[in-house]
């Protein structure tokens, strides 16, 4: 069992890896998230999994909606995460996607998040 906080050191920050997600990455989506991974570059590193969460600006256009989107998805991320790292083999670097057209209830975002998670452990065993 992992420590359910969600630290700094778990936030994936850099610019090449989020491009080369966006350019090379996989793709999970389960309404109203998608979920883009990649093996890390970085085989040495001491954290697993590396996340980053983005909602569209242009969907959004209040970027008071759209935090509070980000903060919905970190937190069900935060409940769920302890799953995939027990599960992984290799460090992975997921980007969380939100797609959907309107703000949606913290439920409905972590149930999709928990059915994108399920997918990624079998997709990246």
């Amino acid at each position: 069992m992992c420590s359910q906080k969600f630290n700094k050191a778990e936030r994936l920050k850099s610019v090449t890896s989020i491009g080369r997600l966006f350019r090379e990455g996989k793709s999970i989506h389960h309404y109203p998230v998608r979920i883009i991974y990649e093996q890390a570059v970085d085989s040495g590193r001491r954290i697993p999994v590396k996340v980053a969460f983005a909602v569209p600006s242009r969907k959004f256009k209040s970027a008071v909606l759209r935090n509070r989107i980000k903060r919905r998805m970190k937190e069900a991320y935060r409940l769920n995460k302890s799953a995939l790292l027990d599960t992984c083999p290799s460090p992975v670097d997921v980007v969380f996607l939100y797609t959907g057209k309107e703000e949606l209830s913290y439920e409905k975002i972590e149930r999709s998040l928990r059915k994108s998670l399920s997918h990624l452990q079998n997709a990246i065993k």
